[in-house]
């Protein structure tokens, strides 16, 4: 269980340092922000936030990733007929099963983390 939060810490981590890398503001501005909302007494999370999202928007409107995005769509119902094919209907039960798992491991993961950050917020408004 902890090397998944881990692995969830350590995800946030790296997409946030990405995401600010090659974020469309300059670092000058991003950091104003971050030090702006702190003085107003938040974490600065929100600023990091907004910066994540117009990254996000910007590569979701190119054409790079448009075609991408296509092809994987079709290589993704390209497998799934061709695993569904070769997959037993008890294997395929087995197999939501599984997914289904992950997903209540990986809600549960969040509500901890929520939980580990609300509680650090509070703590640092103190």
């Amino acid at each position: 269980m902890w090397r998944t939060i881990k692995a969830l810490f350590a995800g946030i981590i790296a997409g946030t340092a990405l995401g600010v890398l090659f974020s469309p503001k300059k670092g000058k501005d991003i950091r104003k922000n971050i030090s702006d909302e702190i003085d107003q007494g938040g974490t600065g999370l929100r600023s990091i936030k907004d910066t994540l999202f117009g990254v996000g928007h910007e590569i979701s409107e190119t054409d790079a990733y448009k075609q991408v995005s296509s092809e994987a769509k079709k290589a993704q119902k390209k497998a799934a007929k061709a695993v569904k094919s070769k997959i037993s209907a008890e294997q395929r039960k087995q197999a939501g099963e599984a997914i289904r798992k992950a997903k209540a491991t990986a809600r549960k993961a969040t509500k901890k983390a929520k939980t580990v950050i609300n509680k650090a917020k509070k703590k640092f408004s103190e």
